[in-house]
């Protein structure tokens, strides 16, 4: 881009472009950023409400099978949370293939 003499104010259309972008960048980050999880020693932890979605299952169901020991989870007071490695490990070793 040539050098030139013009002075550039926050109302030329670059930098006008630049901050409607970035007007967009913020927005489309705050809807991203509820769905962003930081790892805890490297691993990922969901909710039941998600677990529940992702499966398909009620939560009551959830609640059924960690009452008979049958999920994997934690208790954290009052919140029930799941490891998702551990979650797809109880998966796969239930995991029964078609006829």
């Amino acid at each position: 881009m040539p050098m030139t003499d013009d002075i550039i104010t926050k109302r030329h259309p670059s930098v006008m472009t630049f901050y409607a972008q970035a007007r967009e960048l913020a927005e489309m980050f705050e809807a991203i950023a509820p769905n962003i999880r930081p790892p805890l020693a490297g691993r990922f932890f969901i909710e039941d409400r998600e677990l529940s979605r992702r499966l398909s299952l009620h939560r009551r169901t959830l609640q059924n099978f960690r009452n008979a020991n049958i999920i994997p989870y934690y208790k954290i007071g009052g919140k029930t949370i799941y490891d998702e490695a551990e979650i797809e490990e109880w998966l796969n070793a239930n995991f029964h293939a078609r006829y």
